[in-house]
C-alpha cells in the first residue's frame, strides 16, 4: 500500500468513524428532546413487570440510539430505588435487543441517502425557531451523519482487503481457534470501551467483513465483544453509587 492509498484510507475511516459519532449524539441528542422525559417516565410505569421492562429497554434504546444511555437510566432508577434489579436486568437486556434492530436497518443499502439527508435538513435544524422543529432537525441531522459515515468508512475500508500487512496481521488472529476468537472478542470489547459506542464498533465490523478483510468467525467474536465493551458506560455510571446501582451494572455486563 503506497502512501497515498495509506493517506486515502485513514482519512475515510477516521473520518467516517467521527462523523458516524457526532451524528449518533445529534441523533440521540434529538430523540431526548423529542421523546426524553416522556419514555423516562414509561420506564419507570413499566418496572413492575420484567417483560415490560424488556419491551421498555428495547423502546429507549430506538429512541435514544444509545443502549449505554438506557442502562445508566436503569441503574439511576434502582440507585435512587425506584425500580427492582430483575426489572433493571429486563431493561438491559432490552436495550441490547433495542441495539441489534436498530443495526438491522442500518444493515440496509441506505448509506447512499445520508448526504441528501444532511444538506435537507441542516435546513431545518438551522432556521426553525420553534423547539420541535428545530430538534427533528438535529434528529434527521444526526441520521443522515451517521448514514453518510458508514459511507465513508465502507471506502475507507475497501483497500485493505488486499494490504499485504493487514492480511498477515488477521492471519495472526484466527477466530476459528478458541483462543483466537477470545482474542478477537477481548479486542472488541477494549475498543468499544474506548470508543464508547457498541454500534459504531459493530458498523465498522460490517465495514470490514463486506470488504473482506474479517472472515465471519472473526466479525461474530469482533460484534460479541463490543456488545460486553458498551457495558463499560453503566459500570462507570455505578461507581460511587449504592451497592444497588453496582448490582444492576454488573448484571448488566453478564447479560451482555
Amino acid at each position: 500500500m503506497n502512501a497515498q492509498t495509506a493517506a486515502t484510507v485513514f482519512s475515510g475511516i477516521v473520518g467516517g468513524v467521527g462523523i458516524f459519532l457526532v451524528g449518533m449524539k445529534f441523533l440521540s441528542e434529538g430523540m431526548q428532546a423529542l421523546a426524553g422525559p416522556r419514555l423516562a417516565r414509561f420506564v419507570n410505569a413499566v418496572a413492575g413487570n420484567r417483560f415490560r421492562a424488556a419491551l421498555a429497554g428495547v423502546a429507549v434504546t430506538l429512541a435514544f440510539q444509545s443502549s449505554s444511555a438506557t442502562t445508566v437510566m436503569a441503574v439511576g432508577f434502582v440507585d435512587a430505588g425506584a425500580m427492582s434489579l430483575l426489572s433493571a436486568l429486563g431493561v438491559a437486556v432490552g436495550s441490547h435487543v433495542g441495539t441489534t434492530l436498530s443495526l438491522w436497518v442500518l444493515a440496509l443499502d441506505v448509506a447512499r441517502f445520508g448526504l441528501p439527508l444532511v444538506g435537507l435538513s441542516a435546513f431545518l435544524y438551522i432556521f426553525a425557531k420553534k423547539t420541535r422543529p428545530h430538534e427533528t432537525g438535529r434528529a434527521l441531522l444526526g441520521l443522515g451523519m451517521l448514514l453518510y459515515g458508514m459511507q465513508l468508512m465502507g471506502a475507507g475500508f475497501a483497500p485493505l482487503r488486499d494490504a499485504e500487512g493487514v492480511r498477515a496481521f488477521l492471519a495472526r488472529c484466527d477466530a476459528s481457534t478458541t483462543a483466537g476468537f477470545a482474542a478477537a472478542a477481548l479486542a472488541g470489547t477494549l475498543a468499544t470501551a474506548v470508543i464508547q459506542s457498541s454500534a459504531a464498533m459493530v458498523v465498522i465490523v460490517m465495514g470490514l467483513f463486506s470488504a473482506g478483510v474479517v472472515d465471519f468467525p472473526t466479525s461474530v467474536a469482533l460484534v460479541l465483544g463490543s456488545n460486553v465493551g458498551t457495558t463499560a458506560t453503566a459500570l462507570l455510571a455505578s461507581a460511587g453509587g449504592s451497592r444497588r446501582a453496582v448490582r444492576a451494572a454488573v448484571g448488566n455486563t453478564l447479560c451482555a
